[in-house]
């Protein structure tokens, strides 16, 4: 198991583009290990993918609990208030993946690591405990 830091991050170099193989290994990631209620798509602004959370899910609060497993991600900290600013009174938080830098090994890791927590996050709201949002993807 990959105990290392894990940087969905911009690094300080430039990152290489993304290959079609690549955006494939973070695709299957993203369907196998994140659970219902959460959507993914590019991020009009840079090379990210932007993965919108479940309502109700803080991505602040979410980026604290992944420092924790060892993964770093980025997030617009006033997205939510500048989208209620617009008029979008359900917004819901986002969290940036910058990946084409990581390690087939480590984008899958990572998703894994994420995906649990998030599934954890939302039992926590929902105040269960059951895994009930967790889907075994294709």
């Amino acid at each position: 198991m990959m105990t290392d830091l894990i940087r969905f991050v911009p690094e300080d170099h430039r990152s290489p583009v993304a290959r079609q193989e690549q955006r494939e290994v973070i695709f299957q990631a993203l369907r196998r290990h994140f659970p219902h209620g959460v959507s993914w798509g590019p991020s009009p602004e840079d090379a990210s993918l932007r993965v919108t959370l479940p309502r109700g899910v803080s991505a602040r609060e979410l980026s604290e609990w992944a420092r924790q497993e060892k993964v770093i991600f980025s997030f617009d900290p006033d997205a939510k208030r500048q989208a209620h600013e617009h008029g979008v009174e359900d917004a819901c938080d986002a969290m940036y993946l910058y990946w084409s830098h990581l390690e087939q090994a480590e984008v899958e890791e990572g998703i894994r690591r994420l995906g649990k927590l998030i599934v954890r996050y939302m039992d926590r709201a929902d105040g269960f405990g059951s895994s009930s949002h967790c889907f075994i993807g294709p």
